[in-house]
């Protein structure tokens, strides 16, 4: 029957519509019987939401666009396409930092209309990530012969740190695919599954157990300054790899009672930090890698965070 995906009730098919939201509502409906204030995290297929990413006309309140999003090119070619990619979607290549950023942004803006069409729902990111394997694993066999710099690792550090660029940037929300406590270094084993290696763990990289950094991978990439929570609404949000300063430009209220907290990694600061906040309360907590500002004013502030 040439029609049977083509056509119910004497219409056409719409996938969308007629089959994907009300599936998101089914799900909804059975997880708030037992928990009624949870949010539903929605997704299409990844790569049909790369090329349309159109939510269902009607979804369940306190819907979360949570759709994935990799570099497909880096996915299907495992190797980091540097400093020449091609942007499936402008159908051009692109050059440089400044290029692959923009792909990059293109491509997440892209994810992120989805929940603008469909009423201005929250975007997470379910699924990011980088193949730590690129190159036919070079990283691993560098590491195997003693190399224990971050060099072997550029090419993955440079596609998180330009993806965190950008999702700072869009102020989406996202979770990175993945961490695997039992990873090795050995294509054969991976992740575990599917001969995917995309862990920012491994155990083959993990000799200090005093050392919580131990066995990362790609580290740089990832760990950064990040505003845990906002007096207020964010406006601008940026970090610069390079220069190692975080800028969180937001619109303070003050009849908020919690400060603005701040992560601020080690990783990034291993000689200290110093914070810039004007009219704005500044507690340091280094314990907890965070710091916690309040606001004295409504209004625009500006948090600047630079090494010491």
């Amino acid at each position: 029957d040439e029609d049977w995906f083509r056509a119910s009730g004497g219409h056409p098919v719409d996938f969308n519509n007629d089959y994907l939201g009300p599936f998101f509502h089914r799900v909804a409906d059975n997880i708030r019987s037992i928990r009624p204030d949870w949010c539903t995290f929605i997704e299409k297929d990844a790569v049909e939401t790369f090329f349309d990413p159109d939510l269902p006309d009607d979804l369940p309140d306190n819907a979360v666009n949570a759709g994935h999003w990799y570099d497909i090119v880096m996915l299907g070619t495992r190797r980091f396409p540097w400093p020449v990619s091609v942007d499936p979607i402008a159908k051009r290549p692109v050059f440089g930092k400044r290029g692959i950023r923009g792909k990059y942004r293109r491509q997440l803006d892209r994810l992120a209309s989805g929940s603008r069409n469909a009423g201005g729902i929250p975007t997470l990111l379910g699924e990011f990530g980088v193949m730590m394997d690129l190159e036919s694993g070079a990283a691993y066999k560098a590491w195997a012969a003693g190399d224990r710099s971050e060099k072997p690792w550029r090419g993955q550090i440079l596609a998180l740190q330009l993806a965190y660029d950008v999702i700072d940037e869009l102020q989406l929300h996202s979770t990175q695919w993945n961490y695997t406590a039992s990873n090795r270094n050995d294509p054969r084993i991976g992740d575990g599954w599917n001969q995917e290696d995309l862990s920012i763990f491994s155990r083959d990289q993990a000799r200090s157990a005093d050392n919580p950094d131990s066995g990362g991978r790609a580290i740089r990439g990832f760990c950064r300054p990040w505003a845990q929570r906002i007096q207020g609404h964010p406006d601008t949000i940026h970090f610069d790899p390079d220069r190692g300063t975080f800028r969180l430009d937001y619109d303070a209220d003050p009849r908020i009672a919690a400060p603005t907290v701040i992560y601020v990694p080690r990783f990034q600061y291993p000689d200290g930090f110093a914070v810039t906040a004007r009219d704005q309360d500044v507690t340091l907590f280094p314990d907890r890698q965070q710091v916690h500002v309040r606001a004295r004013k409504s209004g625009r502030q500006t948090i600047l965070v630079r090494p010491a």
